[in-house]
């Protein structure tokens, strides 16, 4: 049929109505690192249920299972990350300066005021200062702690440059993981989707099961409408028995809309059912819901759902209350219910039938219910969109020319049959509406071609003795 259901634009989910994954699942598997002579080691409060949580470090190599036994004459000598970058810009001038042009502002009047030579000299000498710096804060094992307390006060385009930095030669693969992961969670945070993926892969399908970050990346994947790799990852999120309940539920419900907008409407149903009626009133998705159960024929819940929109529409706009109706219209219109139907589609205006393409049906509905003067309005409607109806419109120039024939407005209805021609009219058996309309306008010539096509298609068994005998005589008179 045309145009069964109405798919409106502004119900196609956006930005906002997906959810992100809980503060929980994006931080359950940092743990807190401390410094020590032997170089970075869990702290003993990371162990603790209740500890306060952070982002991941790298594991030393040296690493021991007890922690070391430091006397209070060392511990005055123990370098905290703060204290070695001190005396890395002690011991060497350029590095700091290099320091400075990475994330200062380095710029003067003298600078502005050199010459090309000058300031291309100024330029190397930079880019060589860079490196040294960059090369003092590996040997000295400082990128990833550098990189841990920007992150942890926001400053993330720092946080950024020493995880990149700690990445070109990790010290262990678990350090290499734990500086992938903070730097997933940099770029989901600044939305940055396409960055996150690339740290995403390169971390790799085992570290992403293990910290549980399928959603994230199902969530990365979706936002950059890349489909069917959202897909494939909330469902992998779904089946990882790490997840929880509160993220399962956001998970449900991006799948749930993710479908709806694909046009799957039994996976969007089972996934909206998932999230249960109150996130569906809250969430105002019970459009949604309907229209896919109605794309399924489920009626009655279809129903439900749309009963369930229309009592919490105060805050709805005209837009949605026209859509319900229309596919309120066509659920009881497809079912046979046809009082409903009409009830549902006279709530849209005569522009909003034509515009939403309903004019048939509402032709329809208002011959069977006896409204046969509607009926025709939308039938010459019908008429004037082939481009719309295309072969069925010329099914609604023979209805509407049988309905002008039954309310005796003769003339009329043999401009339609005029339209037609003889083949439609007798491929839609219109034989004796067409003759009885062109002898009551005198086109008597017409008149006798259809009695006489009539008795040759519908010979024998077809017609009554009865029947045959008043055509006969309908031939005669005339």
């Amino acid at each position: 049929s045309f145009y069964r259901h109405h798919f409106p634009k502004n119900h196609h989910a956006t930005s906002k109505q997906l959810c992100k994954p809980s503060s929980t699942l994006l931080h359950h598997h940092y743990k807190q690192y401390s410094t020590t002579t032997n170089g970075i080691t869990p702290s003993s409060s990371s162990s603790s249920p209740g500890a306060a949580q952070s982002r991941s470090g790298p594991h030393s190599q040296s690493q021991s299972k007890s922690p070391p036994i430091i006397s209070n004459h060392s511990k005055r000598f123990q370098w905290s990350a703060t204290g070695k970058l001190i005396c890395l810009f002690s011991v060497t001038t350029v590095s700091y300066l290099a320091y400075k042009r990475l994330f200062g502002t380095h710029s003067t009047a003298e600078d502005h005021s050199s010459s090309p030579s000058s300031s291309t000299n100024s330029n190397a000498f930079m880019q060589s200062a860079i490196k040294l710096f960059e090369h003092k804060v590996c040997e000295h094992n400082l990128s990833f702690r550098m990189a841990l307390f920007f992150d942890t006060r926001k400053q993330y385009d720092r946080a950024l440059y020493f995880y990149k930095l700690f990445l070109r030669k990790p010290s262990t693969k678990k350090g290499e993981s734990a500086a992938l992961n903070n730097l997933v969670v940099i770029y989901y945070r600044r939305n940055e989707f396409e960055n996150a993926l690339i740290a995403l892969k390169l971390l790799g399908k085992a570290q992403i099961q293990e910290r549980n970050l399928e959603f994230v990346r199902a969530h990365c994947h979706h936002s950059l409408k890349q489909f069917d790799d959202a897909l494939k990852y909330y469902e992998l999120f779904i089946r990882n028995p790490h997840s929880k309940a509160t993220d399962m539920t956001a998970a449900y419900n991006n799948l749930a809309l993710l479908c709806y907008e694909l046009g799957r409407y039994d996976d969007a149903a089972k996934y909206f059912q998932l999230i249960g009626d109150d996130k569906i009133v809250d969430k105002n998705y019970a459009f949604r819901v309907a229209h896919s159960l109605q794309n399924i024929d489920e009626f009655e819940r279809s129903l439900k759902y749309y009963n369930l929109y229309l009592a919490h529409s105060d805050d709805a706009s005209q837009l949605n209350l026209r859509d319900t109706y229309h596919n309120l219209g066509v659920l009881f219109y497809d079912h046979g219910q046809d009082a409903e139907a009409l009830q549902m589609l006279r709530k849209l205006s005569r522009a909003e039938i034509e515009h939403r393409n309903l004019e048939f049906k509402m032709a329809h509905l208002c011959a069977k219910m006896g409204d046969k003067s509607t009926a025709i309005e939308y039938l010459r409607a019908c008429t004037l969109k082939p481009e719309v109806y295309k072969e069925y419109a010329l099914i609604c120039r023979g209805i509407l020319a049988q309905l002008l024939y039954e309310t005796q407005e003769y003339a009329q209805a043999c401009v339609e049959f005029d339209e037609l021609g003889e083949a439609h009219i007798v491929k839609q058996d219109l034989f004796f509406a067409a003759a009885y309309s062109y002898a009551q306008c005198e086109e008597y010539a017409k008149a006798l071609r259809f009695y006489e096509l009539l008795l040759q298609h519908k010979s024998g068994e077809k017609l009554s003795v009865e029947e045959q005998q008043y055509i006969w005589s309908r031939i005669a008179v005339l």
